[in-house]
């Protein structure tokens, strides 16, 4: 069973929008990672490390925020986030 989402400001589900697919989806707090919550979607993000070494999980961050469980050691640059060390704190808005 999935646990609801996560609420930021206390009211307002955590969302996370695939933009290129035009797709929707509340956040399960379950989920380890933003990579590991598209693969539950049935999405396929590229990765390869799953632990922020390689940046094969760059993703372009258009709105909202994440927080790193795990320090990246791959290289981001402003506005991307890497998919497999992160989950969001509040709805984001990411392309993959």
């Amino acid at each position: 069973m999935v646990e609801p989402a996560a609420r930021a400001s206390g009211s307002t589900p955590i969302t996370v929008r695939f933009r290129s697919l035009g797709r929707t989806e509340a956040w399960d707090v379950n989920a380890h990672s933003l990579l590991d919550f598209a693969e539950q979607l049935g999405l396929a993000p590229p990765f390869s490390c799953r632990a922020g070494v390689c940046g094969t999980c760059i993703s372009k961050l258009g709105r909202g925020a994440v927080a790193y469980f795990e320090d990246p050691v791959a290289e981001i640059g402003a506005g991307e986030i890497l998919l497999c060390c992160s989950r969001p704190i509040e709805s984001v808005e990411i392309d993959i």
